[in-house]
């Protein structure tokens, strides 16, 4: 991770003020912009290197409202459009019983 920033933003996402963290990965561009009202224990996401989980979450101790990944193959924006407070049920975190889980290339992570 090179160029990491923390700063105060001006994006407002679901009427909130956002921070931003952002910071370059070989020729890629992350941004990711957060409010403090939507906390994440960072604890959980230790071992989380894809898509650099695990320094966001260390950073910003919340879930990003949005997100900008920018390099030379393509841009892509997520934005939250809504959050809803509730349960999921665990059945959504069920694999089917013939999955085949493999673990992954250490090279997929970036660290």
């Amino acid at each position: 991770i090179n160029n990491f920033k923390k700063q105060k933003s001006k994006e407002i996402i679901l009427n909130k003020e956002c921070e931003e963290i952002s910071f370059q990965v070989n020729n890629s561009k992350y941004k990711y912009y957060y409010n403090k009202d939507y906390r994440v224990n960072p604890k959980l996401y230790d071992k989380h290197y894809f898509g650099n989980w695990n320094r966001i979450s260390k950073e910003a101790k919340s879930f990003p409202l949005k997100v900008i990944i920018d390099n030379k193959y393509f841009t892509m924006t997520s934005t939250a459009i809504s959050i809803k407070k509730g349960t999921v049920s665990s059945k959504y975190f069920n694999l089917p019983p013939n999955a085949i889980v493999k673990k992954a290339k250490e090279n997929l992570f970036i660290k």
